[in-house]
């Protein structure tokens, strides 16, 4: 489970997230590979207007993923437990 953690991004672990680091930064994008290319992946399709859906079995990741959405101002929605219909 760590393992695949450490592949996804730092901050699921418990204590690395900086306090002193503001909430929407682009800390959230730079501490991964992962995300730097997703980021990059996005600015791509957001060009072209297209459509994305990403998996994720962390809905802790999905919470950093919005994090990063809303730090690129890209519209999404979640579609997992929390979302209202």
């Amino acid at each position: 489970m760590q393992l695949r953690k450490c592949c996804n991004h730092p901050y699921l672990f418990d204590g690395v997230e900086q306090e002193s680091d503001e909430e929407f930064g682009d800390h959230i994008v730079t501490n991964s590979e992962k995300m730097m290319f997703v980021d990059k992946l996005l600015a791509k399709c957001k060009k072209t207007k297209e459509q994305v859906l990403i998996f994720s079995g962390f809905t802790s990741m999905l919470d950093i993923i919005e994090d990063m959405a809303t730090l690129r101002k890209i519209e999404f929605c979640r579609l997992d437990g929390t979302t209202h219909l």
